[in-house]
């Protein structure tokens, strides 16, 4: 498989808005979930990178150090674009599409976005496992439909996926209309 022109400077910059800043404030030298976070299950976030993805990242060695409060954005990008982007196999889809995949990667994980990718493709006809893995046959898949028309069903299941998480927990209701923000964003960002 060919990998397709680098998208990611482009989708990183409009993930960001997204994604935000801060989700806590420094106390003594430790983070401390601002109240509007408290329901957040990602612990303390700095750009949209929580400290479970930091310390892998630290780990992976692309990063010196596990301190959230210590995060640069150019560290954060080194991580997004090597544990999202690239996994996802958003690097391998044309823009628009790997906006819409490399943000849903980065919100509800690499493995998600594959399932609500494969979900998209099959609600418009072409049956592809829902395994949670971008592999040849979900690509040769993506490649053999209309993109707009995936782009909009994709977006729908997400939709569909916020609402059912905030009806197995209706603590996650507070994310609900940021969740579906983003994805107005999406649509507007993925207007042919």
């Amino acid at each position: 498989m060919v990998v397709k022109e680098d998208y990611f400077e482009r989708c990183q910059k409009i993930v960001a808005v997204a994604e935000g800043g801060d989700n806590f404030t420094v106390v003594n030298g430790k983070p401390v979930l601002k109240p509007s976070s408290r329901n957040d299950s990602g612990g303390p976030t700095r750009m949209g990178i929580t400290w479970g993805a930091l310390t892998r990242a630290y780990g992976q060695g692309l990063v010196n150090h596990n301190d959230i409060t210590l995060l640069t954005k150019s560290e954060a990008n080194r991580i997004y674009e090597a544990n999202y982007w690239v996994p996802s196999r958003a690097n391998m889809m044309d823009w628009g599409l790997c906006l819409v995949h490399y943000d849903c990667a980065v919100n509800c994980g690499v493995g998600g976005a594959a399932k609500q990718l494969q979900r998209a493709l099959n609600n418009i006809g072409k049956k592809v496992s829902i395994d949670g893995v971008i592999g040849p046959l979900s690509l040769a898949a993506v490649s053999e439909v209309q993109q707009d028309k995936l782009i909009a069903c994709y977006i729908d299941v997400r939709a569909e996926f916020y609402h059912g998480l905030v009806a197995k927990n209706p603590s996650q209701g507070v994310f609900l209309k940021g969740w579906l923000n983003r994805l107005e964003m999406m649509r507007r960002e993925t207007k042919p």
